[in-house]
């Protein structure tokens, strides 16, 4: 998967646009579906008025929601100076973790229009991608 930092920035702050062809809830269970039946990666999802993405002894990461037109993607972390949430990582590790998370998400919106005939948002961009030669971490399956 390749994306520059400006639409990893765009995609997560603006959301990821999207027309879904299923019903919210059906696409909220194809989300869950897909992060707990892969074995490849680190996280469990639940449903809770989204899908709850926790990594580690269920440490909640963040949130994704379907709101108007667009995937939108919640955290608790609010700022750099802020002290870990649950005290199971360090801060630096859980920017870390919540950002292989929202790739998740990101990952899957694409899988998603891709699979329903709709435009896809990620390795559109002229833009190098900042991801692309990243061996230090294999969070997700891609």
């Amino acid at each position: 998967m390749d994306i520059s930092k400006e639409d990893f920035i765009r995609l997560t702050t603006e959301g990821y646009p999207i027309t879904l062809r299923h019903d919210v809830d059906e696409f909220y269970e194809m989300f869950s579906e897909f992060v707990n039946q892969s074995q490849d990666n680190n996280f469990f999802a639940e449903l809770n008025e989204g899908v709850v993405l926790h990594a580690g002894m269920r440490t909640e990461i963040c949130k994704m929601l379907y709101d108007e037109g667009n995937v939108t993607i919640l955290s608790k972390i609010t700022d750099k100076n802020t002290a870990s949430l649950t005290g199971e990582f360090k801060l630096r590790e859980e920017f870390q973790i919540l950002g292989h998370a929202c790739l998740g998400v990101l990952y899957f919106c694409d899988l998603y229009a891709t699979a329903t005939g709709q435009s896809t948002q990620l390795g559109n961009s002229s833009k190098k991608s900042d991801i692309a030669n990243n061996k230090k971490y294999n969070i997700w399956p891609i």
